[in-house]
């Protein structure tokens, strides 16, 4: 493994998950990303003083379990204390084009998680309790789809560049980023569950934030105070929206990639909480089947904030893949809900006075841009399209 990964592996560790000693730790990865695994297990088990499990994969299907020794004598290791989860995923897994006839990926739940747009269960009883994560592994394929012109090595830089691995402590990097937005994320649950407006000069929208909903986004508290990253880059912040609430035109300020089609200049009318009309100058069969495969699809379920001054809004300038979409600009949320803005609700009859409907897919829309006005109940928290503080 190159140096860069040695790097990777250093900050999953210690930046994303947080390991401590006598934390179990789990990975799972498929076959391809196995070499990385190796690496992340063997820093991993040695922070720990405890064994580190892999799980191997092979198209969803467990195929070996590979255990990671520390370099300890067994009669020292401490007695086992927290389990901890990673997931490897390959970003050449996923299908960023798509020459097939559309179509079939409408209701077929197989083909539209290839696609990555299957949304969370709404099952909020049922929440990890432990720290968790993420953690990509980059494709050319995906630079490909990124990057207009794409040469063999890029997809190295571009982990460099969005995990801050250039930096001289990307640790500290992140530390300082997760203090920023508990401070952004803490002044927007202050502000309550009134009303956010949002204008860019393409872009006319106005929603009520849902009650009991949190913005959620950053750095991961559990109720014993761990924190962890469930992924990174991290910068967003997002809510979820009052379904019957949302109203105005929104345009996509961004291409992004849908069921394997290009979607471009997509604009969206919204009443009553739901897209009523829609138009895109490429890509709009994509949308049909995305509106049709489900029927709460058109749902206009959220917002996540984002500044447009930062590294992953000048590198993610398409949206590619859903693990980033939330990352580069200011995004409307279609379909399904985030349920880590639910946090204050355990049960799901907790959800029978609320409106909060359920969705098997979600898309991300780019609406932000350096147009961008955001107030929530009259107090602005964005302008020109970037956090005022």
């Amino acid at each position: 493994m190159d140096s860069i990964f040695d790097i990777y592996a250093q900050l999953v560790c210690t930046g994303q998950l947080r390991l401590r000693v006598s934390d179990v730790l789990s990975i799972n990865s498929e076959e391809s990303t196995y070499d990385f695994a190796l690496l992340l297990a063997r820093k991993a088990c040695n922070m720990t003083k405890l064994t580190v499990n892999i799980v191997v994969t092979k198209n969803g299907k467990v195929i070996e379990e590979v255990p990671m020794e520390p370099e300890i004598i067994d009669i020292y290791k401490p007695h086992p204390g927290t389990p901890v989860m990673c997931r490897i995923l390959d970003l050449d897994e996923y299908k960023y084009y798509n020459n097939d006839d559309i179509s079939k990926v409408s209701n077929n739940l197989i083909e539209i998680n290839k696609f990555g747009n299957l949304s969370d269960p709404l099952v909020l009883n049922r929440r990890i309790s432990v720290p968790w994560t993420t953690v990509i592994m980059p494709s050319f394929s995906f630079a490909q789809a990124l990057l207009e012109e794409a040469e063999e090595g890029d997809q190295h830089r571009l982990l460099e560049v969005l995990y801050r691995l250039d930096q001289e402590d990307p640790e500290v990097y992140w530390h300082n980023q997760s203090t920023l937005i508990s401070f952004r994320k803490n002044l927007l649950n202050s502000l309550g569950d009134g009303i956010i407006k949002l204008e860019n000069g393409s872009s006319n929208f106005m929603a009520k934030i849902l009650n009991k909903s949190n913005w959620a986004g950053g750095i991961t508290k559990l109720r014993d105070n761990r924190e962890f990253y469930h992924k990174l880059p991290s910068q967003n912040l997002h809510t979820t929206l009052d379904n019957k609430s949302g109203v105005g035109i929104i345009s996509a300020s961004r291409n992004f990639h849908l069921f394997g089609k290009i979607v471009k200049n997509a604009s969206f009318t919204i009443d009553n909480g739901r897209v009523t009309d829609f138009s895109a100058s490429e890509g709009y069969d994509a949308l049909n089947v995305f509106f049709e495969s489900d029927i709460n699809a058109n749902i206009v379920s959220g917002i996540a904030l984002s500044d447009e001054d930062s590294i992953e809004s000048q590198y993610l300038s398409i949206n590619t893949h859903p693990f980033f979409a939330m990352e580069n600009c200011t995004s409307i949320i279609f379909g399904g809900i985030n349920i880590d803005t639910l946090d204050a609700l355990f049960y799901n009859s907790d959800l029978e006075d609320l409106n909060v409907e359920e969705s098997l897919i979600q898309l991300v829309v780019p609406i932000g841009n350096k147009e961008t006005i955001i107030s929530i109940n009259g107090q602005i928290i964005i302008e020109e399209g970037n956090f005022i503080n």
